[in-house]
């Protein structure tokens, strides 16, 4: 829950003083990644218990913090879904983005 305003306030305005503008589907890709990243951290963790070698418990919490990381950043912007009559879409129902 404390990755979701660190990636608004922080990671998401970021590209955007470069000029590149993160999608919702490039968020949602970043998200993927970070996801599966964890899950290459949490092998590397059993390889090296497999090997009878001994580490901190608190090598964990780089595998849940990239989890939580993929996904808040897979996240987009709050939206609202109203009624409005649209002939070119299933029962008029509509999604539009605040803000």
């Amino acid at each position: 829950m404390l990755l979701i305003p660190f990636n608004y306030l922080v990671l998401y305005p970021a590209p955007r003083r470069f000029g590149y503008e993160l999608t919702a589907l490039r968020r949602m890709t970043a998200g993927i990644a970070f996801a599966g990243l964890s899950w290459f951290v949490v092998v590397a963790m059993q390889l090296v218990i497999d090997h009878g070698n001994a580490f901190s418990i608190t090598w964990q919490i780089l595998s849940y913090a990239l989890l939580t990381f993929g996904r808040s950043a897979g996240r987009h912007h709050p939206t609202r879904i109203r009624r409005q009559p649209d002939v070119g879409s299933i029962l008029g129902w509509r999604q539009t983005e605040t803000g």
